[in-house]
């Protein structure tokens, strides 16, 4: 009889809207594409912890299009300073001008 060997951690995936996921991984959290969608309990992010709950918070953004970047995701910076940004480089120019605490990623 084989064993079952759990090579992936629990994952919960959300839909947000249009092309937008939450991807809850254990104690860390991807959000990708936000564009709007159901809003999380005491943050402004679509997940049902706060922020300060998770080991690590994510952000992609695929590219600049309004339908999958959202400026409101720099606003989740207010609840947790140390955000993981990965964005495209034709995000860039949108970044805030702001010191400290979160980590920005950009590719092509």
């Amino acid at each position: 009889m084989p064993r079952y060997c759990r090579l992936l951690p629990k994952m919960e995936i959300f839909y947000l809207y249009n092309s937008g996921f939450a991807i809850e991984l254990d104690n860390d959290a991807l959000i990708i594409d936000y564009y709007r969608g159901s809003l999380g309990k005491s943050w402004k992010a679509p997940l049902d912890k706060h922020p300060s709950e998770y080991r690590a918070v994510y952000v992609l953004a695929s590219h600049v299009h309004g339908d999958h970047y959202n400026r409101v995701i720099f606003d989740w910076l207010s609840e947790r300073a140390d955000i993981h940004y990965i964005l495209s480089d034709d995000i860039r120019h949108a970044v805030p001008t702001r010191t400290g605490g979160y980590t920005l990623h950009t590719f092509r």
